[in-house]
Order: C-alpha cells, then structure tokens, then sequence
C-alpha cells in the first residue's frame, strides 16, 4: 500500500534545538524543502525547542525565555543586560536567504517558483514536546477536517533516536494515517568540533559540518572575526553581534562548574540509532504491509522473551 500525499494531509516537520542556528542547519530546511518539492507540498514546519541551559544558550522568543532559577543568575542578568537575539527570527532571516541560494542552483522556472513560494513555518515549542506537536497538528489539520494526516519526521543525526519517540507517540492517533521519517548525516562534524577553533579556516569548511558546538566553541574562546564569518553571508552585522552577544551571555549564566566543566562531553559527538529506520520499519501505513511486519516484529519479541523466561525456570 503506497501513501498518497496531498498537500493538505501531509506534515512535513523536524523538531530540533538549533541553538544556535547554523548555516549548517540550512541544509536540514533544504531537505525538507526538496521533500515537500517531491511530494508536491508547499509548507513544512520547523518546531524549535524552548530549552535553555548550557548547550542550549539563547532562547527561542520572547515568551520562551526562562525565570532565573539562583541568586547567582539573577545578578548575572543584572549585571548583563542585553538585548536579545532570539534563534525563531535569526533562523527566519537565515532561512530566506538560503532559499534564494538554492532557487539560483535549479534552472527551472517552475521549480522555482515553488521554492519562493515554499512556506517554511518556524514555531518555537513549549511544554512536553508531544503534547505541542499534537497541538500543531490539531490545530493546522484535524480542526480543519483532515483525519487522515500523513507525517513525514526529518532530522539530523544527533537526535535519530528521537525518530522512534515520534513514531511510537503518534502511531495509534486516529487522526493518522502513515508515519515515515528521514535521518541526515553530519558528515565531518565531529571531526571539526575535536579539532577546535583556529586550527581550521572558517573559510575550507564545507557547510554542513558547521554545528551549534562548533559555533559555541567559537564564542567561549572570543573568536568573534571568525564567528562573524559563519554568519556573514546570512545576516546583516547588527544581528551577527546580538547573536554573539547572546550566545556569550547565556554561556556564562549557564556555565558549569568548573569540576562538571572538565569532565563533560559537551560535544554531542554521540551517533544514536533509530532502531524503526535500522529495521526498515518505516513507512508506518495504517492497515498497510508496514503495520503487518512491525505487529510480526513485536510477536516475535514476545515470543523470544517467553522463551527466556521458560528457559530461566528450568
């Protein structure tokens, strides 16, 4: 059984951190956008998570920015007040200017149009991360008569295990018809943030391995000629220096102590797998051969596990 899209049923999304945004990070919307391209989509949604600590230093909107929680932050607000950037509008900014880059690669007059006219939907979360993405749903599908939403989960692969968590929350909705899910590469990136800043010009490394980690290592060694650089070709110095800014004050209300500091891996150098995409599970189509094969998948778990059990009474 094949799923058919529509531009009206189809849920084109990535759920990500992006703090900050990268020009890296563009090409997750590239592929998001030549999704929606394929299966003849104009819209995709890019949710933001509202976290804030010190892997996540800037906040997401006005509304997202949290209360300080010691005495300790609260003097060092106060003693810092900034005006902020916030990772919503500088991804915004970022993201039409890529567009435009890629409607110059394609020769077609159709294809781009379609870019232009692509509505990449930024929206900053709050709450569980299910709970708000189930309101999106609700609120941009089902309120409007669709009970037959096709999702379609796009990611880097820093957050692949996260493919699971999507599929298993809203694979028994009734509002849901299939569930498929794409995990990009972050080819190079480790190799960049062990590396550190300095020892590789800004100017040699391809855009993909430029990473949040690698942006905020920019910021905690005050290597500002190079930070501005990244972001030259995507926004005007005005918001280059409240970014860095903002970057550098978060860093340091949320810096570790210096015992944590030395000892975390604050790289995100891990490669998690989703055990759905491994297992060549995906696409989930209600009633389809997919729902089959993971109903045999889950029979067969349960089958080996009574196995073990009957095996450890004898």
């Amino acid at each position: 059984m094949s799923v058919s899209y529509t531009n009206n049923n189809t849920f084109i999304f990535s759920f990500v951190r992006m703090n900050p945004p990268t020009p890296g990070h563009l090409l997750v919307v590239e592929s998001m956008i030549n999704e929606a391209l394929k299966l003849d989509v104009n819209r995709i949604f890019v949710i933001l998570s509202n976290s804030m600590d010190d892997k996540n230093p800037i906040p997401c909107s006005l509304d997202t920015i949290p209360k300080p929680k010691t005495k300790k932050m609260e003097a060092i607000i106060a003693a810092n007040p900034i005006d902020y950037a916030f990772k919503s509008e500088i991804l915004r900014e970022m993201v039409e200017v890529y567009k435009q880059e890629m409607i110059q690669k394609v020769s077609s007059e159709e294809e781009k149009a379609k870019i232009s006219e692509m509505n990449v939907e930024i929206i900053c979360s709050s709450g569980n991360p299910f709970g708000f993405i189930g309101s999106v749903l609700f609120k941009d599908f089902v309120e409007r008569g669709v009970s037959d939403v096709n999702l379609f989960f796009i990611v880097g692969q820093d957050r692949a295990e996260f493919v699971d968590r999507v599929v298993d929350n809203f694979k028994t909705k009734d509002y849901i018809k299939s569930i498929n899910a794409k995990i990009l590469p972050r080819e190079g990136m480790s190799a960049l943030i062990k590396s550190g800043p300095g020892e590789t010009s800004i100017s040699d490394i391809p855009l993909e391995q430029y990473s949040a980690s690698f942006v905020r290592k920019l910021v905690k060694n005050s290597k500002k000629t190079e930070f501005d650089e990244v972001y030259r070709p995507y926004l005007k110095q005005e918001q280059i220096n409240k970014l860095y800014d903002t970057i550098a004050n978060g860093l340091m209300i949320y810096e570790k102590p210096k015992k944590a500091a030395a000892t975390a891996d604050d790289e995100e150098e891990e490669t998690p797998e989703s055990m759905y995409i491994k297992n060549n599970l995906l696409p989930i189509i209600k009633g389809g051969k997919k729902s089959r094969k993971i109903r045999k998948s889950r029979k067969s778990r349960k089958t080996r596990k009574h196995r073990r059990r009957s095996s450890r009474r004898r």
